[in-house]
């Protein structure tokens, strides 16, 4: 009895281990090279529960393993959000904050 409760538990957690490597597969689908890394612009005019809850999914992503780093880029965010977007940068080392009155990192060529 109790070596078919041990298979069991064992059987249950290598079915759990391959659901998590599966998971970890699908949502990181980028494989780069030895010197490629990723940069993610989040352009952003948001209030700050939206704009925390993009940058933790993406910073959540990069501590996964996603090789990138994540720029915020003021795209007229609100003093709340402002201030918001500035303790993310220092919470968190893949983050950077670009100001609205810097010049913008990023413009989409094709418009």
């Amino acid at each position: 009895m109790t070596l078919h409760l041990a298979l069991t538990i064992l059987a249950a957690a290598i079915v759990i281990l391959l659901c998590w490597m599966l998971r970890g597969a699908a949502l990181l689908p980028v494989r780069l090279g030895k010197k490629q890394r990723l940069t993610l612009h989040l352009h952003t005019a948001s209030e700050v529960t939206e704009l925390e809850a993009a940058v933790r999914s993406l910073v959540w992503l990069i501590r996964d393993g996603l090789p990138a780093e994540l720029i915020i880029e003021d795209a007229g965010l609100d003093p709340d959000a402002h201030r918001a977007a500035l303790l993310l940068e220092k919470q968190y080392t893949c983050v950077t904050y670009h100001a609205a009155a810097e010049e913008p990192v990023w413009e989409n060529v094709n418009t």
